[in-house]
């Protein structure tokens, strides 16, 4: 016989899947097939049952399995590229899982699971999917609604939101949901809400919580308590009307949400709440809404018990200086007084816009462009040699770019022009440098001269030693790239010789020490565990779970004094950011964990602090008079 190609398995499954979808949708629907090059697999149009077109479309990936069990069907991967270039996409994305062995459909919309896969930082992402998702004719009608409220969220949720209001046992002794309803109008005014039977956002008033859920993108709890601390109707109503706003700003709808909070909190009192007053703080900054959240805190200065309301909300300022459009207007601003200066031949200007520009370079995150404009700075006036700001200042660019022998140099030069306070960073860069005795020598000098070292050096000089102790050396070649080979599980597990290998090979392999602590934190030992973590989160400062983690074991092996610690250099290292996962993880724990008091810690280590880092330092004077 004549040998002809083969169609793969995959082929045949594919048109499966394809058939099996086109025949539960509505016979009027058009369904357009579409070449999956980008994981979109097809177009439908909804059409009514008169034939009217609607305008109404969405894009569908199918994914078909011969998996064997249902529960094995209802995963997904998805590519990290596709995550993003379906978000991107201006129609909603159904994806749809096709089960050869049962024939049966399970599908589920992307928006529903977009803002918890991540968008860089791995290679692919999986969708869970569950038996509920089945695609049944009822679904198949609610389609068409599905769309309106995917497509409100898209194109950012518009005021007067619609609100439906059901009661899941009283909330408040003796309060029924149209008095609710009644106080709920009366404190959000004209043009913010409306009270709907078929509304967007669902609120379920119950005895122990208050639930606030977003159709199609998500919903939040918060403790009934919380919100009917004052037993006065008009201010419970005021608290619900800033529950919702909270919800749809950590939604992604900020603006609407914001609107909601500010409505809310001139009535309310929940955001007297350290954890609910951070939040919209930033809610408000991100909004622009600057200027009304000052109002506000002026508004709340004389009310009795609002004192710490006025506080957040008067911070918003500091928040709204760390966006991104800030940062454009200063850096646009800096760079044209340095082309002015060079057309005048101005010298003495130019070094020192250079040198500020470096610095506001740096305070952004833009550490490869800062240390060309120091370099550039210091061109232009040599005298910056002899001040051991600008080494220090230097040596932290290098740090942050990766040069960390580089680092070391500079501060090593602007400790002999007499900064001592270069001294931690020293010890630091040494560390990152593979130099872990002159690391731990550096750290007990600084830590020996100083009465109140911050945690950022108290954890780092610990973890020092530790890995001293684990590698059983004081000087290490580092090779970062064959740790990470290395602390990958094999199997799904991770053993101690998986550890000991990839840490042999790099003791600061954040991943090694991560999963390490994994293993430690199954086995009970929660004390191994928050070392562990905490060795993590110090080897890669910006992964907010190994921080949280951290936290949790050292509160889970009584060491609230690592706890604080941990609170305080994650804050330090992250800002705002630590504080919104800190809260996400603690609604993740179980009622017996110490939520409140990790939230009070919070909030003492941030009154603690001094001011914001994200500020930095304009040199208004010559170089030669500093």
């Amino acid at each position: 016989m004549t040998e002809t190609p083969m169609r793969p398995r995959e082929h045949v499954l594919g048109d499966e899947a394809q058939d099996a979808f086109k025949s539960r949708l509505p016979s009027q629907w058009i369904y357009r097939p579409k070449q999956s090059d980008y994981g979109i697999d097809g177009e439908v149009e909804v059409v009514s049952a008169k034939g009217a077109l609607t305008g109404k479309m969405f894009f569908v990936q199918l994914k078909g399995t011969d998996a064997n069990g249902v529960r094995q069907a209802l995963s997904v991967r998805l590519k990290i590229g596709t995550i993003n270039y379906f978000r991107a996409l201006s129609s909603p994305v159904l994806i749809v899982r096709f089960h050869a062995k049962t024939g049966r459909i399970f599908a589920l919309w992307f928006d529903q699971v977009a803002r918890l896969l991540p968008k860089k930082g791995q290679k692919t992402a999986t969708v869970r999917l569950s038996a509920a998702d089945e695609l049944s004719d009822s679904r198949i009608q609610k389609i068409p609604k599905d769309l309106d409220g995917i497509n409100q969220l898209k194109s950012g949720l518009k005021l007067p939101v619609k609100i439906l209001l059901k009661s899941e046992g009283e909330p408040t002794p003796g309060r029924a949901v149209a008095e609710v309803a009644s106080e709920l109008r009366s404190v959000a005014g004209e043009g913010l809400i409306t009270l709907s039977g078929d509304g967007l956002i669902a609120v379920y008033l119950g005895p122990r919580t208050i639930q606030v859920a977003v159709k199609l993108a998500g919903s939040n709890s918060f403790p009934t308590e919380e919100l009917t601390k004052e037993d006065q109707p008009s201010i419970f109503a005021a608290n619900l009307l800033t529950a919702v706003g909270l919800t749809l700003a950590r939604l992604d709808q900020v603006d609407s949400g914001a609107r909601l909070i500010l409505a809310g909190g001139r009535n309310g009192n929940l955001l007297n709440s350290f954890q609910y007053a951070f939040e919209a703080a930033q809610y408000l900054a991100a909004a622009g809404q600057v200027r009304e959240a000052l109002e506000l805190a002026d508004s709340m200065i004389s009310r009795e018990g609002y004192i710490r309301a006025a506080q957040f909300m008067a911070a918003v300022r500091l928040f709204a200086e760390t966006s991104r459009s800030y940062q454009l207007v200063t850096a646009g601003l800096l760079k044209r007084i340095i082309r002015e200066a060079e057309s005048v031949g101005d010298q003495d200007v130019l070094a020192k816009a250079r040198y500020n520009l470096a610095n506001f370079l740096q305070m952004a995150g833009r550490h490869r462009e800062a240390c060309r404009s120091y370099h550039l700075a210091l061109r232009a006036d040599r005298v910056y040699a002899e001040r051991p700001y600008f080494w220090r200042e230097l040596g932290a660019s290098l740090f942050e770019s990766g040069k960390f022998s580089s680092a070391t140099r500079c501060y090593e030069c602007a400790i002999a022009l007499g900064e001592q306070n270069c001294l931690p960073l020293l010890a630091d860069a040494q560390m990152w440098s593979g130099e872990y005795d002159k690391s731990i020598d550096s750290f007990h000098t600084h830590l020996e001269g100083s009465r109140s070292s911050s945690a950022e050096w108290r954890l780092s000089a610990a973890f020092v030693r530790m890995v001293r102790d684990v590698i059983g050396a004081g000087k290490q070649i580092r090779n970062p790239k064959a740790a990470l080979e290395l602390a990958y599980p094999s199997n799904g597990v991770f053993e101690e010789s998986h550890f000991q290998a990839a840490i042999q090979n790099d003791g600061l392999c954040g991943l090694a020490w991560f999963n390490w602590a994994i293993s430690a934190e199954k086995s009970g030992n929660y004390s191994d565990a928050a070392k562990c973590f905490c060795a993590a989160a110090l080897c890669q400062k910006g992964d907010l779970t190994a921080w949280c983690y951290a936290i949790g074991s050292a509160m889970n092996c009584s060491r609230m004094d690592l706890a604080v610690l941990l609170i305080s250099d994650a804050y330090r290292a992250c800002g705002e950011r630590f504080s919104r996962a800190l809260f996400q993880y603690l609604r993740s724990q179980k009622s017996e964990f110490p939520k409140e008091l990790v939230i009070d810690k919070l909030g003492e280590v941030l009154a603690s602090l001094p001011g914001k880092g994200s500020e930095f330092t304009l040199r208004m004077f010559s170089s030669t008079t500093m």
